[in-house]
């Protein structure tokens, strides 16, 4: 059967104590505008919650290799760690 679905990488992170709208200010836009352009990206969507919870999932088109979609997701995530608050860094 082809992949009808596509490549999905998801990122996660947690901020202790936080209200939704402070996980998406602090930590979603942050993450957001570094992963934002990746290769073969698609679109992504996000989700931030009021027990500091955020999950963002990036899809990628069908021919992107999913180990090459990862690397490149983390290494963006990884430009926007210094912007997280410390307590998000740590974990």
């Amino acid at each position: 059967y082809p992949q009808i679905t596509p490549i999905q990488i998801q990122v996660t992170a947690t901020y202790p104590g936080a209200n939704g709208t402070l996980v998406a200010q602090n930590i979603g836009a942050p993450i957001e505008q570094q992963v934002n352009g990746a290769n073969n990206m698609l679109y992504m969507s996000s989700t931030s919650s009021s027990t500091g919870n955020y999950t963002l999932t990036v899809y990628f088109s069908l021919d992107t290799d999913p180990n090459l979609a990862q690397v490149d997701v983390q290494n963006r995530v990884n430009l926007a760690m210094a912007q997280l608050p410390k307590s998000v860094q740590a974990q």
